[in-house]
């Protein structure tokens, strides 16, 4: 996704700010603020991207670092409220054969070796 987020921030002239809400943090797509003037920032919930938005504005200058400590902030609470998922440790089940697999890389190779690529999430008990 990292190279996404680079692909789509040169394609569009915009600084691509990613909350990472599991890890209370922001990665910046180019991480130099003077690249570019302005930004977009985007919540990272573990699976995907929900862009931020204060009132009706979604695009900000990159001279202004206090839109970033909202945007931190609301990560922050998204956080406290369990609003992520934890790609490494969580349950899935495939959709073929029905086993359960814990994280991706295990859903990544239950895939490589069976060849099923249907994959949910399974109910946490």
């Amino acid at each position: 996704m990292k190279k996404s987020c680079y692909i789509l921030s040169e394609h569009f002239s915009v600084q691509m700010v990613a909350v990472d809400i599991r890890a209370q943090r922001l990665e910046k797509f180019p991480h130099d603020d003077k690249q570019f003037s302005k930004r977009i920032i985007l919540f990272f919930d573990g699976i995907h991207y929900d862009a931020f938005k204060k009132g009706e504005v979604s695009v900000f200058t990159t001279t202004d670092d206090r839109v970033l400590q909202e945007a931190l902030q609301v990560g922050n609470e998204l956080n406290k409220a369990k609003q992520f998922t934890n790609t490494a440790g969580f349950t899935l089940q495939c959709q073929h054969c029905m086993k359960l697999l814990v994280g991706e890389k295990d859903a990544q190779a239950h895939a490589k070796e069976t060849g099923h690529f249907n994959f949910q999430e399974a109910p946490q008990s």
